[in-house]
């Protein structure tokens, strides 16, 4: 699998993943809830939920999610996007930094404008789906409409980039 993340350290990306993160060790016991996802049981701090201003594309009643280890998965680079509202949607996204290989930083950085959003409190997310065609197995990311989340103000977007370069099902393996 190609690793879409540039390989050296981020601090947005690991500050913004654990301020954000269920998974972190330090739960506050009044929060914690316990969701019955489609990928299995899962435990997160509702204290770090993020709030999507106007909904995931195509599902505008699912605004509230937690970022989340995947129960059945032990890679670190892939997390769970979890709706508080509806525990059957969940999406598999994979971090990215702002200085990433799939989206120009002029992009990003209209984008960030856009949001209102600090370059420096951003944490970049991208949908993945998972293609089956028999025993061939194909993974991308939404490239074209990645998620920006301000980690400061826990509020997100699911964000239309407007170059026509981007894909909706850029392959990453």
């Amino acid at each position: 699998m190609r690793n879409i993340m540039r390989t050296s350290t981020d601090d947005n990306l690991k500050s913004g993943s654990k301020v954000l993160s269920s998974s972190s060790n330090k739960f506050d016991s009044k929060n914690l809830i316990t969701i019955k996802s489609r990928f299995g049981k899962i435990e997160v701090d509702k204290s770090k939920q993020i709030s999507f201003k106007h909904g995931i594309l195509g599902i505008p009643r699912a605004v509230t999610f937690c970022l989340t280890k995947l129960p059945t998965i032990t890679s670190d680079q892939f997390k769970l996007l979890q709706c508080l509202e509806d525990e059957e949607l969940s999406f598999i996204v994979v971090p990215a930094q702002y200085d990433n290989r799939l989206i120009d930083s002029q992009d990003l950085d209209e984008a960030c404008k856009v949001l209102d959003i600090k370059t420096d409190k951003l944490l970049l997310l991208f949908i993945v789906t998972i293609h089956e065609n028999g025993t061939k197995r194909e993974i991308s990311v939404n490239a074209k409409a990645p998620v920006l989340i301000d980690v400061e103000s826990k509020t997100a977007n699911q964000y239309v980039l407007q170059n026509p370069s981007y894909k909706i099902q850029h392959k990453i393996s």
